[in-house]
Parts: C-alpha cells; structure tokens; sequence
C-alpha cells in the first residue's frame, strides 16, 4: 500500500545517509549559555568535515574543487543593487543549468531558482540565499575589493557586497554542487531559492522574497519547508549557530 511520504521516517524521507546525520546533530547539541540556550551551536572541526565527506562518499578532490570553483564564479568585487542583479543572477542561473539543475530565470526580475528532482518519494525542501547589494563604499586595499558603482535614490553610488550575500550565493552554489552529486543518496525534491532585492526594493518597485511568493515559486513544486543562512562576524569560524522556527528576517 502506497503511504504519504509526509509519514515516513526522517531517514526514509531524506535518505538513509541524511537523515541519520540530521538525528545525530540535534542529539548532541546542547545549551550552555543563554545564546546557546537560545539558538544551540554545534562545531564542524577539519576532521568533522573530512569524515562527514567521506561517509556521503565524496572525494577529496571534488571537495577541494567546489571551494575555488564557487568563490571565482562569485567573486566578491562584482556586487550589484537590489532588482539591478543582472550579471548575478545571469551567472547564478548558468551555474546551476551546468550542474544539470532544472532552472528558472529570470524570477521576481533578477533571481534564479534551482530545482533537484531525486524522481524518488520524499519532502519538497527550498534553500534560501540572497544576491544583492549594498550602496556602501568598500575601504580597504585587498585585491578583491570591489570598485562597482551603481544608482541609488537618483544619484550614483559605491557598491559592496557589505552584508555578505557574495558569500551566501557561493555558499548555495558549493550545496547545489554536493546535492546535485548525491542525487542517488537522497529522496523528494530540493529547491535552490537565489532570492534578488533582500535589503529593499528601490522606490515604489516590487522585489525580494514577497515577488517571489507573488510569482508561484514557493508552489510548484509546492515548498514543505524552507532554510537560510547567514554570516556573522562574532561567530567562530567552524560553528554553525541555529534555533527552531525563525531567526532575524525569517
């Protein structure tokens, strides 16, 4: 008798491999002070990761391969302003069409979404990362810093990457890349959100996540559940700090 996938196990629904990992992760966080009471923490130290690789079966050289390959596509000095992210959201949709992904572009007029089909039984789960800019002059002498200029309010603009969504698109794309190789491992369906115009629509226009909803893109396929992320300076690198429900703009 066939049964509602939404009923099945956790390592049924997602996968064997996926599912135990999920289970493990939440049995072993705990809270300690009151923003770990609050959100809970778990550390991914080098060896975590190398043994985390391994069991999903993937090589080392992939992995070393995904870290360089995303960083060049999004490079940190090619920002663009809220529902003016044309060459990004051009070079996120390329991407994805070259990891096989089925895609749609342009969305909510600059965004792109991925979709990961497993042609298996299981939850429709999207991931979230945001595109846009900030009209924010970059002051420091790296190489990568970003000399792009923009309109803002009429008048022309610095343009960085100051929140970091450079970071969150390279971050979507190196996960694309891995569940897109782990195709046979997983169940249902994953959808890959490439969200424009986050810090605001300029002046009466419409964008960011709001569009996007208005255009369908969270219906078909219809969306169970949907994650983000974001960087942030004060948290050690190699921990990942989360909370049920909704955090910050969520």
């Amino acid at each position: 008798m066939h049964r509602d996938a939404r009923a099945l196990p956790l390592e049924e629904r997602l996968g064997p491999r996926v599912g135990r990992g999920h289970r493990e992760h939440h049995a072993h966080v705990s809270g300690g002070d009151r923003l770990r009471a609050r959100v809970g923490e778990q550390r991914i130290g080098d060896r975590t990761a190398a043994r985390f690789g391994r069991e999903l079966g993937l090589e080392k050289p992939f992995l070393h391969q995904i870290v360089p390959t995303v960083v060049d596509v999004m490079g940190h000095q090619y920002p663009e302003l809220s529902n003016r992210e044309f060459k990004t959201g051009a070079t996120i949709a390329d991407e994805l069409k070259r990891m096989g992904l089925e895609v749609k572009y342009p969305v909510a007029k600059t965004g792109a979404v991925g979709i990961l089909r497993t042609g298996k039984p299981g939850p429709v789960i999207a991931l979230r990362a945001d595109i846009d800019a900030l009209p924010v002059l970059e002051r420091n002498d790296l190489p990568f810093a970003s000399k792009a200029k923009g309109e803002y309010n009429g008048a022309e603009v610095d343009v960085m990457h100051a929140c970091g969504h450079d970071t969150h698109i390279a971050i979507q794309l190196g996960v694309a890349s891995i569940l897109t190789k782990l195709k046979n491992e997983l169940r249902g369906t994953v959808v890959f959100l490439f969200q424009p115009a986050e810090e605001g629509a300029p002046g009466d226009e419409e964008g960011g996540a709001q569009l996007m909803v208005k255009e369908g893109l969270l219906d078909d396929p219809k969306v169970e559940a949907a994650f983000g992320l974001h960087i942030n300076s004060q948290t050690p690198a190699g921990v990942v700090v989360y909370r049920p429900e909704g955090e910050m703009a969520s």
